[in-house]
């Protein structure tokens, strides 16, 4: 097994001359097989539930906006659009006015996307077979295998 892994960056590109040398720290080292980096099989499940926990509290205030200005009566107008509910939540309610509701939402997106993004990786693993080409490196998978693996994991 060797202790380093060659990685790419945009300044070299092509050459692929920077490597990473994991020789001082075994905790950091990656699990090699055939020469490829794998990732253990929780990380995708795992990232793809913290990063729209994340974005949820930058869209929410738009959804919030949105839903108060769905339940207002024709008759009764309370908000002349987005910005107006902004500017007056805010001086009313301050920021909880924009973030209604925000821990449900957090868990709707954490949810729905630990298994719609968490199983694409490993759908498409089961539908396609990676193995290395003449030149050692992984065939990609064909456009209508990445979508079938889209579909299958609930995209």
């Amino acid at each position: 097994m060797s202790s380093s892994v060659t990685f790419r960056n945009p300044r070299s590109w092509y050459n692929g001359t920077e490597r990473l040398d994991y020789s001082r720290n075994k905790n950091l080292q990656p699990l090699l097989i055939g020469g490829a980096v794998h990732t253990p099989a929780w990380q995708p499940f795992l990232f793809s539930t913290i990063a729209p926990t994340v974005a949820a509290p930058f869209t929410n205030p738009f959804g919030v906006a949105r839903t108060q200005l769905q339940n207002q009566s024709s008759a009764n107008k309370l908000f002349a659009g987005a910005l107006d509910y902004f500017r007056k939540g805010f001086k009313v309610e301050g920021a909880s006015a924009v973030q209604r509701g925000i821990l449900p939402v957090m868990m709707r997106e954490a949810s729905m996307n630990l298994f719609r993004i968490g199983l694409y990786q490993p759908c498409l693993d089961q539908i396609h077979d990676s193995n290395s080409n003449s030149d050692g490196k992984k065939e990609a998978a064909p456009v209508s295998k990445r979508m079938a693996a889209g579909g299958g994991a609930g995209g």
